[in-house]
């Protein structure tokens, strides 16, 4: 009788990628499948899930093949899990084995040095969601000023 590891690491819904007859595939978050073949593998995105959830810049390093938008592991993996990763209720412990803090590490290493563009587009993203907007600012202020 099959473990639940077993049936779940071995019963998927995706039998075939872009690299080859998919061996193992593990779904790291609602839409977003990592996946193995015998010699390679990468991310795959379902494309509805990809243009709902992945900014342009993102979209735009993978591929599109069969309803997915797909990302290499070698390198263009790191895009999709960038985006993961700044989703504070993600945990790459499961998949990956790792802390957040580790993951994230590689991952920007990777990007920094593979896709400089999207890098800089994500991280005047990050800074552009985690600055006060001027007018939440402005009303912070008046508030500050003591009535006579």
């Amino acid at each position: 009788m099959p473990t639940l590891f077993h049936e779940y690491r071995f019963k998927h819904e995706i039998e075939t990628s872009p690299w080859g007859d998919v061996q193992a595939c593990d779904k790291l978050a609602p839409g977003f499948y990592l996946v193995d073949t015998a010699s390679h593998g990468g991310i795959m995105v379902e494309e509805a899930r990809a243009l709902a959830e992945l900014p342009v810049e993102a979209r735009e390093c993978g591929f599109h093949e069969d309803g997915y938008l797909c990302f290499e592991e070698d390198s263009a993996a790191a895009v999709p899990l960038r985006e993961l990763l700044d989703r504070p209720d993600w945990n790459p412990l499961y998949s990956y084995g790792c802390s957040r803090q580790m993951l994230e590490s590689s991952v920007d290493k990777t990007l920094a040095n593979v896709y400089p563009a999207y890098a800089a587009s994500r991280e005047k993203r990050v800074k552009k969601a985690k600055a006060p907007s001027p007018q939440k600012a402005g009303r912070e202020r008046k508030s500050k000023v003591p009535e006579r």
